[in-house]
């Protein structure tokens, strides 16, 4: 019965196979653009900001972040 290993032997290439596709194909998640890009910090030097408009761009990103979070 040779023809029972081969089955077996098939079987087991293709069940390792879907076993370990996750590892090379990851779930794709929704992207997001976190970039820098917008008008609001177009190439500006971030060491002349204020401490206020740090902390208001701060608070602004983090409500953004959060607002992404409870979307899910």
């Amino acid at each position: 019965m040779w023809w029972k290993f081969f089955v077996g032997l098939a079987f087991g290439l293709f069940g390792g196979s879907l076993a370990i596709t996750p590892l090379f194909f990851p779930a794709r998640q929704k992207s997001t653009d976190f970039s820098l890009s917008s008008a609001d910090y177009s190439s500006q030097k971030f060491s002349r900001l204020s401490a206020q408009e740090i902390n208001r761009r701060t608070l602004k990103a983090a409500a953004a972040i959060e607002g992404f979070h409870r979307s899910y």
